[in-house]
């Protein structure tokens, strides 16, 4: 198992772009999918932090925060499902939150769909808690959980 933050350490292939679609393409309604163009951004971009978790010579799993000053905002996390419920999301998240700490980030916030119960569950294992909610936020009128960990006091 390889862990990759900030895409620095390796040389991000065709192959490796392709997986990381895929994996947003798995987790993601249409409305909130990414393409490849959409990921190069972020990832060429230095205000955010892209981590990848590969097994096997693949990508499994990724993980992206935007960063402001001492805080940060998850923007998105998944796990290919195949993959999925193995403890991999919560290891990728949390060596993510600890590489955040190397750039004096103090605090991560992240929003998540009310009804995602499975993902609400992993940030809460992390040590997320809830801050507030917003109504009506999404594409589809559900509200957003919006949740922070503390990273450093």
């Amino acid at each position: 198992m390889v862990i990759f933050s900030n895409l620095s350490a390796f040389n991000l292939t065709k192959k490796d772009l392709e997986e990381i679609c895929l994996i947003d393409n798995q987790n993601f309604d249409f409305f909130y999918r990414w393409d490849k163009q959409d990921f190069l951004f972020y990832i060429l971009s230095k205000n955010y932090i892209f981590s990848v978790l590969k097994y096997n010579n693949s990508v499994i799993g990724f993980c992206l925060s935007f960063i402001s000053n001492v805080e940060s905002e998850l923007y998105k996390i998944a796990i290919s499902k195949d993959y999925q419920n193995l403890g991999f999301g919560k290891l990728l998240l949390g060596l993510h939150l600890t590489y955040l700490t190397l750039f004096e980030v103090k605090q991560n916030y992240l929003e998540v769909n009310i009804n995602n119960h499975k993902a609400i569950n992993l940030y809460k294992k992390i040590g997320y808690k809830e801050i507030n909610i917003r109504k009506n936020y999404y594409f589809n009128k559900e509200d957003a959980l919006i949740m922070k960990i503390q990273l450093k006091k």
